[in-house]
């Protein structure tokens, strides 16, 4: 029976534990193309090129197309299975030491 990440314990295991259970399911080459799929669309460059789209529309365009764009994450999370949906929207809280840091940062004089 698969456990979900409420019975795994910590995040961590969880992922190890999904990133196992992938493998068994995805060739070498199919994982590390979705490896470099999730560093693209983390990356600073897709940010900037995403930001570049927005750049020279007027506030109604922009308006538009985000949207647009929240019309398509709308669609696309309403195919996920629920319990997917639920990993999906769940958030893992920032480590106290990034707290602290951010914390500071925001009593900084401006």
């Amino acid at each position: 029976m698969p456990r979900d990440n409420k019975t795994v314990g910590s995040p961590d295991i969880a992922r190890r534990c999904y990133r196992l259970a992938m493998a068994a399911r995805y060739t070498p080459e199919q994982l590390a193309m979705l490896e470099a799929q999730v560093a693209h669309f983390a990356s600073d460059d897709h940010l900037r090129l995403e930001g570049e789209i927005l750049r020279d529309l007027s506030p109604e365009q922009r308006l538009a197309e985000l949207a647009e764009m929240c019309a398509v994450t709308e669609q696309f999370l309403s195919q996920l299975p629920p319990d997917v949906l639920e990993r999906a929207a769940t958030r893992e809280p920032l480590p106290a030491d990034s707290v602290a840091v951010l914390t500071a940062l925001r009593l900084l004089p401006r």
